[in-house]
């Protein structure tokens, strides 16, 4: 049932209640009243009226009664009525006008309750939220009728969850007056501050409030709320990753226990400064999904769990993420990079950007950063090759000015690229050629040199038997000038095959290699089939080692990387100091991007996020949190966006930007 039909029901409900009592108000007026026949039978035929949902005719009934000369046992009733019929017929202001005026006549009537009730419902039809606050308040003070009250409480609930922000809410505390609606605001108030996360805000107010108001009716309610932040607040966090706890030898569990202690480091330190005190419940996965399974099945079923995080590896991730995603538990993964883990639900994050999004990046900065157009694509068979291929391909695609010439694949481990490289020499050498090779006609020496190219570079190129573009030798218009000089030119495919010509047509060419060992065979084939362009890699280019003993191939590669940081910055540094004297250990790549995904996770804690739904909302709002090990970008599709964009240099690896994607 919607709020409307909600709404109409309840209205309903106190309407048809309300036409029932009437005996106990003629008691309760300060004036003489007078029983009338007429104005009973008038009444009734209202409330039959009311009841079919003829409002106009309700209103016709009622309004004879009002009209009448003498106060009879039926005017109070009469108001109320008539108000309720303007309120179903859209007449909002009239009914209010109707209603203040009834509360200043008969201000001791026994349905001044009801009378409020529907004041606060005209105010809400009205939109004039702050008004019907303070009346639906009034009613639930001046009743003994616990439907009426409840009623007016759901309406009360309404307003302050969907109408009125934190903001308006304190503006209105400030400015109350009454004991009784200063006590019902201290309650509401504290629940909003406590649900952004303002505890010791919220702390105050119900202090004050308990002190002030120690005969409220809500008295119970507020002291019950002031003892549960007094006792403080804990979340209990699940935490999923490989330790091994009983193989201490398994290299995987390095993995796992430097990871835990960047969490544990970041949530102690958020429990030394913060109200919200976190708890970890830690499972060790075993680097079995069906065990991570089965501990995300028992987190999820303990509704103290607010969270869970990990696990690390992406076939974990899928067996496990479903069942969170189901019971409405956020699960973050810090690490995991396959594509579509996200998709699996709603509650489903990935901090660590998955390989279509570090596809899409390179291909971004390629394009927008370094403008190049012409691109091809050099890559291995295996899921991991094609799905970032894929993502840069898919992206380049999508931005103007710029294509792909050729995409060529190769198996995992092969080192022979020879088929490889003559389709890209092929597709790279489409320009006409003049070659200098061989026995050269001399007049055809003597038309070129007639168009200003300079005899020295002419017999440099005879001496090194080179084959040139027409377009390099005689500028964009050459294929028209050689056509009209006569001379022989010939098509660049020809020279597929002729190591000694440059293919320079292609502005960069993608390399997501699988491994460490790949970065030398692909870059070393790329230089001996003298294919003179940009190198762009992957994460796995981030290996200085073998940078370095590729160095005379790969000098200048840009690569996108997951981690990076600057030693120099005064944030790493802190941090550095910190944990080194804390746990007595030097931080690894690992231990940081536990940190930083935990810290992420305090900080929206600490802005309020303290429950499920809660945390999901603000993971999906679009929040940028600068990490150490790199930016952590989340939007609506529940994944990091943001690349490092770094570049081997002199025997360096240095940071040259970072990409978000939209």
């Amino acid at each position: 049932m919607n709020f409307r039909m909600m709404s109409h029901t309840i209205f309903r409900i106190v309407c048809i209640i309300f036409s029932l009592v009437f005996l106990s108000e003629l008691a309760a007026q300060d004036r003489d009243i007078v029983f009338s026949e007429r104005a009973e039978d008038y009444f009734q035929s209202g409330i039959n009226a009311f009841e079919d949902e003829d409002y106009f005719q309700s209103l016709q009934h009622f309004e004879i009664i009002l009209d009448m000369r003498d106060v009879t046992q039926r005017t109070t009733a009469a108001y109320v009525m008539s108000a309720k019929a303007m309120i179903e017929m859209g007449q909002n202001r009239n009914a209010v006008r109707v209603l203040q005026n009834f509360l200043d006549r008969f201000p001791r009537s026994l349905y001044q309750d009801d009378a409020y009730f529907t004041l606060g419902v005209a105010f809400m039809r009205d939109r004039r939220y702050e008004n019907a606050l303070f009346t639906f308040m009034s009613a639930v003070e001046h009743t003994d009728n616990p439907e009426l009250q409840g009623n007016a409480e759901a309406y009360l609930a309404r307003i302050i969850d969907d109408h009125l922000s934190i903001e308006d809410l304190q503006e209105i505390y400030d400015e109350a007056r009454g004991e009784f609606e200063s006590g019902f605001l201290a309650l509401a108030l504290s629940q909003k501050y406590i649900e952004r996360g303002s505890f010791r805000r919220a702390q105050s107010l119900l202090e004050e409030a308990v002190n002030e108001y120690s005969r409220h009716p809500l008295i119970s309610e507020l002291r019950s709320l002031l003892e549960n932040i007094e006792e403080g607040i804990t979340l209990k966090i699940g935490v999923i990753l490989p330790l091994f706890e009983d193989d201490p030898g398994e290299p995987l569990g390095r993995l796992g226990w430097e990871m835990l202690q960047g969490i544990q480091f970041s949530v102690e330190q958020h429990n030394a400064e913060s109200d919200v005190q976190l708890f970890l419940d830690v499972r060790d996965s075993r680097r079995q999904p069906s065990v991570a399974a089965r501990h995300v099945q028992e987190l999820v079923n303990d509704n103290e769990v607010v969270l869970i995080l990990g696990p690390v590896f992406s076939d974990e991730v899928f067996a496990t993420a479903g069942v969170a995603n189901a019971r409405g538990v956020p699960i973050i993964t810090p690490t995991a990079t396959a594509n579509h883990i996200a998709d699996i639900g709603r509650y489903v994050f990935q901090t660590n950007p998955d390989h279509r999004t570090r596809g899409r990046a390179m291909a971004r900065y390629a394009v927008e950063h370094l403008g190049y157009s012409t691109l091809s694509v050099l890559a291995p068979t295996d899921s991991h090759g094609q799905d970032l291929a894929e993502g840069f391909i898919e992206e380049v695609n999508n931005l103007s000015g710029a294509y792909i010439t050729l995409n060529e694949w190769y198996r995992s481990g092969e080192t022979n690229f020879t088929q490889q490289f003559y389709n890209i020499r092929r597709h790279g050498l489409q320009d006409s050629y003049v070659s200098f090779s061989g026995e050269i006609d001399q007049n055809d020496i003597f038309k070129i040199a007639s168009t200003g190219v300079e005899l020295e570079l002419l017999d440099s190129l005879i001496e090194n038997e080179s084959a040139v573009p027409v377009v390099d030798l005689l500028g964009e218009d050459g294929p028209r000038i050689a056509d009209s000089l006569g001379l022989n030119v010939i098509r660049g495919d020809l020279y597929a095959d002729s190591l000694h010509v440059p293919v320079e047509s292609i502005d960069a060419i993608y390399l997501p290699i699988s491994s460490r060992d790949a970065m030398g065979i692909v870059s070393a084939q790329i230089a001996y089939h003298n294919v003179n362009t940009q190198l762009l890699g992957t994460g796995e280019w981030n290996d200085i080692l073998a940078l370095e003993e590729n160095r005379r191939y790969v000098e200048g590669v840009y690569f996108t990387s997951d981690t990076f940081w600057n030693t120099e910055d005064s944030t790493f540094i802190e941090f550095f100091d910190s944990f080194r004297e804390t746990i007595g250990s030097r931080p690894t790549r690992n231990t940081i991007k536990g940190y930083d995904t935990m810290q992420l996770l305090s900080l929206l804690i600490d802005e309020g996020a303290t429950t499920r739904d809660g945390i999901a909302e603000a993971l999906s709002s679009g929040i940028f949190y600068r990490g150490i090990h790199s930016p952590i970008v989340m939007g609506r599709n529940r994944v990091n966006a943001a690349k490092n964009i770094l570049r081997y240099m002199a025997g360096e690896i240095i940071k040259v930007d970072e990409i978000i994607l939209n």
